[in-house]
């Protein structure tokens, strides 16, 4: 799914959301705006159907975005159908320390993303929503993918599912 592709969107108290055009890979990025203020509230929401595993992988694409706030990485938390959320650093090791330097600072610029993989329990029933609630300003979410076991690694990650409405 694109990231703007969004089921709803809650704006923090003093932060909205906002579509970055043309950013990442395939169609844009969407970041709570502007990066000064908290994240409280704010949160992202994802709805699937269809016949789901009792475990799913979801790929959370977000921009390389450095820890400018010098906190060792930022966090963003991922949940399906208002289960418990697991939270996730993805720029912990995105630094410029010399074990880091060349094996992942570098590649990871080079790509200009970064993709991190949660495993997460989902419920009984058909219908199904991915909550995903940044706990950190400045992290622009690009796509994501919910594996139900055929996913294959790819360059822009898949052609994304098409809507459907009843």
């Amino acid at each position: 799914m694109e990231a703007e592709h969004t089921y709803s969107r809650t704006d923090a108290s003093q932060a909205k959301w906002t579509v970055i055009p043309y950013m990442g890979r395939t169609l844009s990025g969407i970041a709570l705006m502007p990066y000064t203020v908290g994240t409280d509230g704010g949160k992202l929401t994802y709805r699937w159907q269809g016949e789901t595993p009792a475990t799913v992988k979801v790929h959370v694409v977000t921009k390389s975005t450095l820890d400018f706030l010098d906190k060792g990485g930022l966090i963003y938390e991922v949940s399906i159908d208002e289960g418990q959320p697991v939270s996730v650093n993805f720029n912990s090791n995105l630094n410029e320390k010399p074990q880091n330097i060349y094996s992942i600072y570098y590649p990871t610029i080079a790509r200009r993303v970064v993709e991190q993989v949660v495993e997460l329990p989902v419920g009984k029933g058909d219908s199904h929503t991915l909550t995903i609630h940044p706990q950190d300003p400045g992290i622009v979410f690009e796509k994501i993918v919910i594996d139900l076991g055929g996913y294959q690694r790819q360059y822009l990650f898949g052609t994304e599912s098409p809507k459907t409405y009843k």
